[in-house]
């Protein structure tokens, strides 16, 4: 299937192709692209491997020239465990690490277009 690799667990797909009212995935990530969206796939286990990779080309490939540079956007993975504790901290630093990226993006930007004067209000 497209997006899943099942490997010793013998799992299966009802609808390998993606089912029949899905959007199609390019036009997902090219909103996502468009709206300045960072993407974070938090992975339970191996066997999301191939969705990650094939989610993180169809972020990248959505993306329109330099845009990427431009805003920072970024496709993020990180591997998680059922653990509330872990689960907590993974989030939690996910959530932090993009608040400040953003910050940090939109802040220079800001600065740029007004002078600095946003800043000072």
């Amino acid at each position: 299937t497209q997006f899943h690799s099942y490997g010793s667990t013998g799992g299966s797909d009802k609808w390998p192709d993606g089912h029949p009212s899905d959007m199609n995935w390019n036009e997902i990530f090219r909103q996502i692209q468009d709206k300045n969206i960072n993407y974070i796939f938090l992975k339970l286990n191996e066997e999301c491997n191939k969705m990650v990779q094939e989610f993180e080309k169809l972020y990248n490939s959505a993306a329109p020239e330099g845009k990427k540079k431009k805003f920072g956007g970024e496709f993020m993975h990180h591997k998680i465990d059922l653990n509330p504790e872990n689960f907590l901290k993974v989030t939690t630093k996910t959530i932090s690490q993009t608040v400040s990226k953003t910050v940090k993006t939109f802040g220079s930007s800001m600065k740029k277009t007004d002078g600095g004067n946003a800043a000072n209000q």
